[in-house]
């Protein structure tokens, strides 16, 4: 499974509720208010599927609500919240 993981930028962690701490893993993220950034990490299966397929399946825990997403590259994501306020920095591998 894709791990989330720190980033330069990162300015807020997402924690389990009460009780759920050993099922739900914390997810660093940036926030402006306005858009909410997460990094992931794919194993090296994951990553060689990807390669493989061109696919990338994403999947919202959140019931009947579903929010607009962007995928991307650290590149292309800094340049879409960017039109939402303050954005992420440059990272080092983009």
């Amino acid at each position: 499974m894709a791990e989330a993981v720190e980033f330069v930028g990162s300015n807020f962690k997402f924690t389990a509720p009460a009780g759920d701490e050993d099922r739900i893993r914390d997810l660093p993220c940036f926030v402006n208010g306005n858009a909410i950034v997460t990094c992931w990490e794919l194993s090296a299966e994951e990553f060689a599927s990807v390669v493989e397929t061109g696919k990338i399946w994403i999947s919202q825990l959140s019931g009947k609500a579903f929010y607009p997403m962007f995928v991307g590259n650290a590149r292309s994501v800094r340049e879409v919240v960017a039109d939402t306020g303050i954005t992420i920095p440059r990272q080092e591998r983009e």
